[in-house]
């Protein structure tokens, strides 16, 4: 049976505590906000810790997944649209059409879209799957 091999201890340890601070917080938004959308980022979230604590052999391309949807994919988007939203307003003349890029949530964004590309960088090496011999008594 195929199993991830933990290289690097620090960044899986680090990267289950990260998943896990997020899972709770998108959770207390959840429960705040009444949304039950707000609920998917947990569900996959812990499908995540999952696999990393099991040592799954998929769990390094689901990590790669989720920062791709997660952070490029979610904090591109938001970035990109605040971009247009700027452009626009400066097309129609606004005095403070560039204010919205200095905002918090610009700049959470950006906060978010390195901390992904951290997370991808790191997911890199710190592990590799081997096969796992099975103790059942036949070798």
């Amino acid at each position: 049976m195929k199993q991830l091999k933990i290289l690097d201890n620090t960044y899986y340890q680090i990267l289950i505590g990260l998943l896990g601070a997020l899972a709770l917080y998108n959770l207390y938004t959840a429960i705040i906000s009444g949304n039950l959308w707000g609920s998917l980022p947990v569900f996959i979230q812990s499908i995540l810790i999952y696999l990393l604590i099991s040592k799954h052999p998929i769990s390094k391309i689901a990590v790669k997944l989720w920062v791709i949807i997660a952070f490029f994919g979610a904090q591109g988007a938001k970035l990109t649209g605040m971009g247009i939203q700027a452009w626009t307003k400066q097309m129609r003349g606004d005095a403070n059409a560039w204010e919205m890029i200095t905002t918090d949530r610009a700049i959470y964004s950006l906060i978010f879209l390195l901390a992904g590309v951290i997370i991808w960088i790191l997911n890199k090496g710190f592990g590799t799957v081997v096969e796992n011999k099975a103790s059942d008594g036949k070798e």
